[in-house]
Parts: structure tokens; sequence; C-alpha cells
């Protein structure tokens, strides 16, 4: 299909996944200050990071990549510790003021919703079909195993900034322009700033989009 008309437009397709989000894990929205995923190893690491950064910057007044709790006398370095530093600052306001849990299901439920969202941006851009991006989105935001990794990695969990990347990218080899360069670049490091481990895969796929588009650009157009 190339007609780009109909339901559901942008504003529309980001309420829907807001809805699925919500509903596909409930009851997390319900006791979002109370409860947490039903992890039971990482689950703990990533609610130490959010404890962590809260204690550093507000009570500490430094920066939260060193830390003298651990390995006494001393202090250790947390420069390669899996911080997933855009989760933390984008709910810092939720963590100020409702504490831990809060900040950390918001980040999860986020998670899902701009996943769902990317990926609509993204199918719309290449199938140039409303509901056939929506459901793309749906199948990018909530298949299995993101569920599987929201309960312990939250880093992994996070990569609702790749179908953004991929998106900007794409419009960039199509169009170019300053303002896709700079959307590109700050979805990349917000990929790489959720997790970098999601930072290195986007990379391949990035390289698999580019080369798949200057394919098509060289086929003659029927």
């Amino acid at each position: 299909p190339t007609q780009d008309s109909g339901f559901p437009g942008p504003g529309a397709a980001l309420a829907l996944y807001v809805v699925l989000a919500v509903a596909l894990t409930w009851p997390l929205a319900a006791c979002m200050g109370t409860r947490l995923p039903a992890g039971d190893n990482d689950l703990w690491q990533n609610y130490w990071n959010f404890w962590w950064w809260e204690e550093a910057i507000v009570s500490r007044g430094q920066l939260p990549y060193h830390t003298d709790l651990m390995y006494q006398p001393g202090e250790v370095s947390l420069a390669f510790h899996t911080h997933s530093e855009a989760n933390i600052v984008l709910t810092f306001p939720a963590l100020l003021l409702f504490g831990v849990p809060a900040a950390l299901n918001l980040a999860t439920l986020l998670g899902f919703i701009l996943a769902g969202w990317g990926g609509y941006f993204l199918a719309r851009e290449v199938v140039r079909d409303r509901r056939a991006a929506f459901l793309g989105g749906i199948v990018l935001a909530f298949f299995p195993q993101h569920f599987e990794q929201s309960l312990e990695h939250l880093n992994l969990a996070s990569y609702q900034a790749i179908p953004f990347f991929l998106f900007f990218l794409l419009r960039l080899a199509r169009r170019g322009g300053w303002a896709n360069v700079t959307l590109t670049a700050v979805f990349f490091a917000y990929d790489s700033l959720l997790s970098w481990h999601d930072g290195i895969l986007a990379l391949p796929a990035a390289a698999l989009l580019l080369a798949w588009e200057l394919g098509r650009a060289a086929r003659p157009r029927l």
C-alpha cells in the first residue's frame, strides 16, 4: 500500500499504545509506588541504581560514577557499571517525588509505550500505511521477550530509542537535512544511554537499513 491516511494517526496511535501497555502489564499501573516487577536478581541492581543516583546527586552532591559503599576503605569506580542513565534522568522527577518503585515502574511502562510509538513511525515510513504501521508497533513493543526482560533487565527492555533512530536515519537517507542529522544523532545517543548493548545492536540494523534503501533507490521505479 502507498496510501498514508486514515486511522490511526500519530496521536491516536500513542493513546492506543498507552492503553495496551497499561492493560498488558496490569497491575503495574495500579501499584506504581508500592510494587515492583516480579524479578528477583538483576531487578535489585536496577533498584539500587535509582536509589544511588538520588543519593549521590541530591544527598552527597557528587556524580554517581564512583561510590564508597563497596570495598571499604576507599572508593570504587562505577564507570563501567550498567546505569541506564537515560531511564533514570527521564524519571528523576518521579524518583524525587514518589520514590524508587514509582520511577522504576514508570521507566518500565514508558519502554513499552515508546517502543510501540517508535515502531509505528518506522513502519509507516517504510510501508506508508497507518494500519500496518500500528500493527508493526504492537509487534515491536509487546512480543514475549520484551515482557521477560522487563522483569529483570530494565536496560535491555528499554530499546524504545532504536526505532526512532532508524526512522530518522531512513529519513536522512531519503531526504537529507540537518534536522534529520540531529535527530538521528540524538536518538542514537538516547539509545546508548538506555543501554550500551542496544547502542551496539542498533548499528548493524542501521547498516542493513541503509543497504536496503540504497538498493531500492538504484532499482528502476515502476
